[in-house]
């Protein structure tokens, strides 16, 4: 009797759409989208699988005012960074209860987040997935942000449990890491929806340049680093500029979106 009614459709596929796209259905995306899948929905017998392929393949998923209007769960946030960065993989003689000791340290982190995996604070789960009009900027707040960014510094320098982003390592695997815009160009093509602006791209590229205005003071001293990489002198020359400008890079609004 219950799934007789058009109705029961329409609300999952709200859900779902929230889930997946954003938490604002208009009269448009409620013709667009949810009827049609909707309707999709009722003519496979309530099977989910025909639903999100419909959807998660569409065009209007990939439209640009579609884009990026998630904000990353704790979940997205903490594991989306260690994938990013190749840090999720286990390090090398690490032991099974130092293994254990991360998983934990991530989990407590994720907790610290409001979001403690496995245990929703109630039988609702997490306010973030539900609560009207806020959704998933409830994640953000004055107390989550900082310990988002402090996850990020805490990951660059004395790192969590032996997984260590090494600025140095990873800015080696960037296809042009010796010129400053193609380096900032990657990291927004790789970790970001959205392009940033030219201010924002100045301040990171102001780290690189330490205060100088021509793109080769930066060229040279990452040519001169990967000369000779062992070189204390050269490590200390490049390693703090690429840990202010990467600082900054997390410290964005945008780094928070998927």
């Amino acid at each position: 009797m219950i799934f007789s009614k058009d109705d029961v459709s329409k609300y999952i596929i709200r859900k779902l759409y929230t889930f997946f796209v954003y938490y604002v259905i208009d009269a448009e995306v409620e013709t667009k989208v949810i009827e049609p899948l909707a309707q999709i929905f009722r003519d496979n017998n309530y099977e989910l699988k025909p639903v999100l392929e419909a959807l998660l393949s569409s065009a209007h998923f990939f439209e640009a005012n579609t884009m990026g209007g998630y904000i990353k769960t704790p979940l997205d946030y903490i594991t989306g960074m260690l994938r990013s960065f190749e840090l999720h993989t286990k390090p090398a003689n690490t032991t099974v209860t130092d293994l254990y000791a991360f998983w934990n340290t991530i989990r407590t982190t994720m907790a610290s987040l409001q979001l403690d995996i496995g245990d929703p604070i109630n039988v609702s789960g997490w306010p973030a997935f539900y609560q009207a009009p806020q959704y998933y900027e409830i994640w953000i707040n004055s107390d989550t942000f900082p310990k988002r960014v402090s996850f990020c510094s805490v990951l660059m320098n004395a790192g969590i449990r032996g997984s260590k982003l090494d600025v140095l390592a990873y800015t080696n695997t960037l296809v042009n890491a010796e010129d400053p815009n193609a380096l900032i160009d990657e990291l927004i093509k790789t970790h970001l929806v959205f392009p940033l602006s030219q201010k924002q791209i100045d301040i990171m590229k102001s780290s690189l340049l330490a205060g100088q205005s021509n793109d080769s003071y930066w060229t040279q001293a990452w040519t001169t680093y990967k000369a000779n990489p062992t070189l204390a002198a050269n490590i200390n020359n490049v390693k703090p500029k690429l840990t202010a400008m990467y600082t900054y890079f997390f410290n964005l609004a945008e780094f928070q979106l998927c």
